[in-house]
């Protein structure tokens, strides 16, 4: 079933010293299986990894790609099943390889990719 999910990044709040949620990402599942997690905030690898305080925006992120067999595609030749510092227009191209493709396909394009 397709849907899409707002994820919560955790975060100490320096005056209150309590640990707090803020959006740091999504994820989207689609009728194919997948599952693409797009995440930003502290603690990702994204923009705003270091920044010490919650954002909903950023130039960069965190992204992991699987299936409901807890299958993980290879996107990153050096991470395997974790990519980061993504910018949007690589983002659009994970997206659409995520809906489209299984996670074997996805694995080969991915492995071309890195050949290049």
């Amino acid at each position: 079933m397709s849907q899409i999910e707002i994820c919560n990044n955790p975060y100490n709040d320096t005056e209150t010293l309590e640990i707090k949620q803020s959006p740091g990402g999504i994820r989207m599942s689609f009728d194919n299986g997948n599952t693409i997690s797009i995440q930003w905030g502290m603690g990702n690898y994204s923009s705003t990894r270091f920044i010490g305080e919650p954002t909903l925006t950023c130039t960069s992120a965190e992204i992991s790609i699987w299936d409901e067999n807890n299958e993980w595609a290879r996107i990153d030749e050096t991470e395997e099943c974790v990519k980061g510092w993504v910018n949007p227009d690589e983002i659009a191209r994970l997206i659409n390889l995520t809906c489209n493709n299984t996670i074997s396909e996805i694995n080969e394009i991915m492995e071309q990719s890195f050949k290049k």
